[in-house]
């Protein structure tokens, strides 16, 4: 028995593959209902979600904020800002030791940019969106 299913089903039937995609497309979202809630309407532009960060690291979670927004004002926009304002409410209530460390808060940001913008194909060579919104060139 194999705890992955195989990547190639000998079996030709689309019911099998389809499962399968299924199944790693959950694995990979966090869950069946996480896949049912995607859809591709742009993220709004929501603000931090300050109570999801532990008081004693609020003022270092701030000086993050502060760059992950410089950042995203200068290069990206407002749903990659939203993107990021979740991924640190998510830092925040998971590892609230990342605030604890000796990076400086835009370090820390870049990360965040890093992890964003990787998840979503932004820094691939066919696709630099920040990249053309620095330059005022279009995209290559």
């Amino acid at each position: 028995m194999h705890l992955i299913p195989n990547p190639h089903p000998t079996d030709s039937s689309i019911d099998e593959r389809d499962s399968y995609m299924w199944r790693c497309l959950s694995l990979a979202c966090g869950g069946l209902d996480v896949v049912d809630g995607l859809h591709d309407h742009p993220l709004p532009d929501e603000p931090f979600d300050q109570a999801s960060t532990p008081r004693r690291h609020w003022a270092r979670a701030h000086d993050v904020l502060l760059a992950v927004d410089a950042f995203c004002d200068r290069f990206l926009d407002v749903e990659y800002r939203t993107a990021m304002h979740r991924l640190l409410a998510r830092a925040a209530r998971r590892c609230p030791d990342w605030f604890a460390g000796r990076h400086e808060p835009d370090r820390l940001a870049a990360a965040l940019a890093w992890v964003t913008m990787s998840g979503n194909f932004a820094l691939s060579r066919r696709q630099h969106t920040w990249a053309a919104k620095t330059s005022g060139a279009a995209s290559a």
